[in-house]
């Protein structure tokens, strides 16, 4: 179930966050779109924010997105129907959306994704304890 804050700027999730996967052991990928990569963000004076997509490791499987800025709680719906069909981050990828849109976002975060996967899992562990 989506939750969503109407503040200024909004925020908004749904599915599992970090901090859930953790707890259930599953190792997980975060993709990251900062709204200043997003071409409609700009059009709308809106370039502050960022979508993230938590995918399972393994599978890239959408298990969780988050969302803070203008539109959150509009934006979080196709990230709910992603976790609901049991969609993989590269549904973003393969799909075309209008364009401009704030939905590029979930492209720009798929793409984090996809990066992050075809790190090897060691040398991604040996990054992360290194930058720790």
């Amino acid at each position: 179930m989506p939750s969503g804050v109407y503040t200024i700027p909004e925020i908004s999730c749904v599915g599992l966050s970090q901090t859930e996967a953790a707890a259930k052991k599953i190792d997980v990928i975060v993709g990251r779109a900062d709204f200043s990569e997003v071409a409609r963000a700009h059009i709308a004076g809106e370039p502050v924010g960022f979508l993230t997509l938590l995918c399972e490791r393994g599978t890239a499987r959408v298990l969780g997105c988050q969302v803070l800025g203008e539109g959150a709680t509009d934006l979080v719906h196709l990230g709910q129907a992603a976790i609901a069909m049991g969609a993989t981050a590269d549904f973003f990828i393969e799909q075309i959306f209008n364009f401009p849109t704030m939905t590029e976002a979930y492209r720009i975060a798929a793409f984090d994704v996809l990066k992050q996967r075809s790190v090897p899992q060691a040398t991604h562990l040996k990054l992360a304890h290194a930058a720790g």
